[in-house]
C-alpha cells in the first residue's frame, strides 16, 4: 500500500518517517492536495485519486470546516478504517476531534487527529477542574468549545512564570526580559493535569513546553486516545 502526505507538514522536508515507507511507494506533496476548506463541493476528485493509487494513510492539516465533509465524501465512496476501502485519515490540530465528534458523531467514525485535547468527558484531574470552575463561577453558561483547554493552558503558564519570577525580584520591579529568564525559562516538568499532551518544559530554543503529542480516534461516536507519541514535528 501507499501513504500519502497532505499538505505542508514537516516530514516533507526532514524524512523523519522514511523508515514507515520503507515498504511502500512514497507521496510526497508539498502543496495543499485538498483545500483546507473545501469551496463548494467536497473533494471527490481527490479522494477518488487516493483510492485510485491503493493509498492506505493521508496525513494532512484541515480545520473542521474542511475536515467534516471531507469525512462524509470518504464514507460514502465507502472509505475509511471501518469502510470496505481500508484508509486511515489523520490531519493535526486545528482539526479539534471534540469538535467533530460533536458534529459528526459515528459518521465520522476512524478519523485520527493529533496535538489535540481531551474531551470534555475526560476523567483526567485537569479537565475536572476546569469544568467545576465553570460551573462554579458561571453555571448557567457553559463554554463548551475544546480551545477553551488551550486558553487555560495559557493562563496556568503565565501564573507559574510569574510565580518563578518573583522568587527572584518582588512584582513591582518585574520586567518582561525577568519573566521571560527567570519564569518561563525556568518551567520544567509542569503538570497541567492531563489537558496538555505531556507536562511543559522550557527554556532558550524549547518553547513548545511538550517533547509529545496525544493521538486520538473517533471510535463509535466518542473521542479515544491511541497514545502519546514524539509526532509534533510530523503533524
Amino acid at each position: 500500500m501507499r501513504r500519502f502526505l497532505a499538505g505542508k507538514v514537516s516530514v516533507v522536508e526532514d524524512g523523519r518517517m522514511d523508515g514507515y515507507y520503507e515498504e511502500g511507494e512514497k507521496y510526497r506533496n508539498k502543496r495543499n492536495y485538498v483545500p483546507l476548506v473545501p469551496p463548494t463541493s467536497p473533494p471527490t476528485t481527490q479522494l477518488m485519486w487516493l483510492k485510485k493509487n491503493k493509498v492506505d494513510l493521508a496525513l494532512g492539516l484541515m480545520v473542521n470546516p474542511g475536515s467534516q465533509p471531507t469525512v462524509k465524501e470518504m464514507v460514502r465512496l465507502g472509505m475509511g478504517p471501518y469502510q470496505p476501502y481500508k484508509m486511515t485519515f489523520a490531519c493535526a490540530t486545528p482539526s479539534h476531534l471534540p469538535v467533530f465528534a460533536e458534529a459528526m458523531g459515528k459518521l465520522g467514525d476512524g478519523f485520527v487527529v493529533g496535538g489535540g485535547f481531551p474531551a470534555w468527558d475526560d476523567q483526567s484531574p485537569g479537565v475536572k477542574f476546569m469544568t467545576d470552575l465553570q460551573k462554579k463561577y458561571h453555571p448557567n453558561k457553559w463554554v463548551g468549545h475544546i480551545m477553551y483547554m488551550g486558553g487555560f493552558i495559557e493562563v496556568m503558564t503565565q501564573v507559574e512564570a510569574l510565580r518563578l519570577a518573583m522568587q527572584k525580584k518582588p512584582l513591582e520591579q518585574l520586567k518582561p526580559i525577568d519573566v521571560l529568564n527567570d519564569g518561563f525559562y525556568q518551567i520544567k516538568n509542569f503538570d497541567t493535569g492531563g489537558i496538555s499532551s505531556t507536562p511543559l518544559t522550557y527554556g532558550p530554543g524549547k518553547i513548545e513546553g511538550v517533547d509529545k503529542v496525544r493521538v486520538d480516534q473517533l471510535q463509535n461516536g466518542k473521542v479515544v486516545r491511541q497514545g502519546v507519541y514524539p509526532v509534533h514535528h510530523i503533524y
